[in-house]
This record gives C-alpha cells, structure tokens and sequence, in this order.
C-alpha cells in the first residue's frame, strides 16, 4: 500500500507554517530542531518526510523534547500530518478492495490480486501430483476436508 504514496508531494497548509514560524522564535538555541524547521518552511512536503517527522513526533518527549516538537510543527503538523496520511491510505485500500469486489461479482479472473506482494516462483519447479504412496485417490479424498490437506495447499501456493 505504501509503495503507491512514495514519491507523492504535500502541501503543508499556511495554519502549520505560520506555527513552525513562531516556533522557530520561541527556540531559536535548538540546532537539529531549527534544521527541520526551514525544511518545513518550503511549504511542501513528500511522504517518506511525512512518515519521518510523524514517527519522530511520536517518539518525542514532550516535556522535555517540547522545542523539538514545536519546530516539527507541533500538535497542527502532527493532527494535519494522521489525517492526511490516514486518508490516502484509506483511498488506497478502498480501490483495492473495490477492484477485488469487482472482479469477484463480475467472475473476472486473471487480475493480480492488489493485496499480495509480488514475489518470484521457481519456473522449473513441478509440484508433485500425488504425495502419499500406495493407493492415493482413497488417501486424498479423505484429507480434502482436513487440516493437513489446508496445510499442503498453503505449501503448493507458497512455491
């Protein structure tokens, strides 16, 4: 899901950064906070930057990291930052749950489906037919409905 917001710019509304401003004021001394802060002041934003000072708001102690906090934005940027990434996440999950829905009711097969990862399987791999010995129609009709035939299926698809 994250892989289709990578690369996506947003706009630090003008509330946040007039905040970021008065913050750069009141802590002038806080070298790594200030940085951050003129950072902040382009107005704009990517995703993995977002991610970043979210997941570092978080982390911040905020009684005694307060000017650090203050000049990634404070509680603005951090009650901006949730909702807007929430929400494109949300958008996201929607369309994929949207196309699967789609192709479910309409019996379209063949689509990739949107919520696995793509991953690499061995071309020259052949899955064998029968895996018991001796007489297996009687052995595998009896295990369809157990568990260890699940767990062979799961197997089958992994490889």
């Amino acid at each position: 899901m994250n892989k289709d917001l990578v690369g996506k710019i947003y706009k630090i509304p003008s509330l946040v950064l007039s905040g970021i401003q008065n913050a750069m004021k009141t802590y002038p001394s806080d070298e790594d906070g200030v940085k951050r802060a003129k950072t902040l002041l382009s107005g704009k934003v990517n995703y993995n930057q977002l991610k970043r000072i979210l997941h570092d708001m978080k982390r911040f102690s905020k009684n005694n990291e307060i000017g650090k906090y203050e000049l990634a934005g404070g509680r603005p940027f951090e009650s901006w930052g949730w909702a807007t990434l929430n929400g494109d996440r949300d958008v996201i999950e929607f369309n994929k749950k949207m196309k699967k829905d789609a192709d479910s009711m309409g019996g379209i097969e063949g689509r990739r489906n949107a919520y696995n990862k793509k991953h690499r399987k061995n071309p020259n791999f052949n899955t064998p037919t029968t895996f018991l010995k001796g007489n297996a129609e009687t052995y595998t009709s009896s295990l369809k409905t157990g568990k260890l035939f699940e767990e062979i299926e799961r197997i089958k698809e992994l490889m």
